[in-house]
């Protein structure tokens, strides 16, 4: 009886153990990006704080012409949890008056001038390369004519089938290159649009997290000789 109490105990004793540093494996193990992009209703905060060291980007603007049904509440939700955050767009170009859409986004940031990301992926913009610029232009200068700042998450290959191969127009705006390949590393970056260095990379995709779809974007600081991101905010 007493060898079989004692071995009872000895078998609990080492399950606790073995909870206890698989525990402290994922812990240690939790993966932590510098930004952030999302999409879906937040219930979790404080999760999406611990995940993101900077910050999140908030879908904004969606592809068939309207506001993210989530953004306002996202946004009540990201303040009361004191975490920083912007948005980006996926312009709907088939709707036109990228001026509306562009001021559309815009008054749900109130509280600090914000840099906003504009997604460029052929898929969802036109075939006109120079209707393209002129769309671009508009809600860039929309952005600028009201105190906020424009960004890119794209890559090479869209960017020129968007624009054309020899575009330059906006490279001293924030730029984060697309290269989903899972490596925290921004050396693979190949200049393009005017940019000789990357701000962000976005390296993994569609990550289920904290109750919401993520996109996790790192920051190109120096680690690979590229510049510091410069943020969810206007620099």
């Amino acid at each position: 009886r007493c060898v079989q109490e004692t071995g009872t105990w000895g078998y609990k004793k080492m399950k606790d153990i073995l909870a206890f540093i698989l525990f402290n494996s994922i812990s240690f193990a939790m993966v932590y990006v510098y930004d952030l992009e999302l999409y879906g209703k937040i219930k979790d905060p404080v999760c999406v704080r611990e995940l993101s060291k900077q910050g999140a980007w908030l879908r904004g603007y969606l592809q068939i012409g309207k506001i993210d049904p989530d953004l306002k509440e996202n946004i009540i939700v990201l303040d009361a949890a004191g975490v920083d955050y912007s948005a980006y767009m996926i312009p709907c170009i088939k709707c036109g008056d990228p001026e509306k859409q562009a001021l559309e986004l815009m008054k749900y940031f109130t509280k600090k001038p914000r840099r906003f990301l504009i997604h460029v992926f052929a898929s969802q913009w036109g075939s006109d390369t120079e209707a393209n610029k002129e769309f671009l232009k508009t809600l860039i200068t929309t952005f600028k004519s009201k105190g906020f700042a424009g960004g890119f998450v794209t890559n090479s290959f869209n960017w020129e089938k968007v624009f054309g191969k020899w575009y330059h127009g906006y490279s001293e705006e924030m730029l984060c290159y697309v290269s989903v390949d899972n490596e925290e590393d921004c050396s693979d970056f190949i200049p393009f649009g005017g940019w000789k260095e990357p701000n962000l990379k976005m390296y993994s995709m569609n990550i289920e997290n904290c109750g919401v779809t993520t996109n996790y974007m790192l920051q190109c600081d120096g680690r690979n000789g590229y510049k510091k991101a410069s943020g969810l905010y206007q620099q």
